[in-house]
């Protein structure tokens, strides 16, 4: 992912990690990233926003990778996407959002996130090539 802007935030938060779950998880997402990068669109930016990493493509796409099992709608997922939605000021609205986890989503959890204007992309892992 060479010449992708925020790559250091990356690698600084990845950096924090302190057991070998989250360092896995880190390592997951930047496969992903990296994936993603080669076979979908270009990555333009690595982004932090709300504390939530997140890319932008050349297609001006913002998505948000998630290397987890199951996705449940809860009231820490409603707040985490509304300071999400809030700290992209217009950029949310304007752009489109995608969320690739590597699992599945709840039913309740995909109809809420669409509802708000989210693409989801379940079993992320399984649907790019490795390559």
């Amino acid at each position: 992912m060479d010449g992708v802007k925020g790559r250091d935030l990356f690698l600084a938060r990845a950096d924090l990690a302190t057991e070998k779950s989250t360092a896995r998880y880190y390592r997951s997402m930047a496969q992903l990233m990296g994936r993603y990068h080669r076979n979908v669109d270009t990555v333009t930016a690595i982004l932090d926003t709300a504390g939530i990493l997140n890319l932008q493509d050349r297609a001006g796409r913002r998505i948000v990778i998630a290397p987890v099992d199951h996705v449940f709608w809860t009231e820490k997922l409603d707040a985490k996407e509304q300071k999400f939605r809030a700290a992209s000021g217009g950029d949310a609205d304007q752009a489109r959002l995608e969320l690739w986890v590597f699992g599945t989503m709840d039913p309740a959890a995909e109809h809420e996130l669409k509802q708000r204007g989210w693409t989801i992309v379940d079993q992320a892992d399984r649907r790019l090539p490795k390559k």
